[in-house]
């Protein structure tokens, strides 16, 4: 289920980029689950990611589906 809800929330932010803490705290799941999930949603091409100079992760963005 938490897959599903990561997916959801980048879907009902399309233009914004986050990290895996923001997007945990946002949807209520420990950040464990949350870097879990995006790299199962990075393997299957799902999001867009990135890392930004300084960054320790990475930022996440929903992809669009003619991405």
């Amino acid at each position: 289920m938490s897959q599903e809800q990561v997916y959801n929330f980048l879907e009902l932010n399309p233009t914004k980029w986050f990290t895996s803490k923001q997007i945990s705290e946002r949807i209520g799941i420990s950040r464990g689950i949350s870097i879990m999930n995006l790299k199962k949603l990075r393997c299957s091409e799902f999001v867009k990611y990135k890392r930004e100079f300084g960054q320790i992760g990475f930022l996440y963005k929903y992809k669009e589906v003619s991405d």
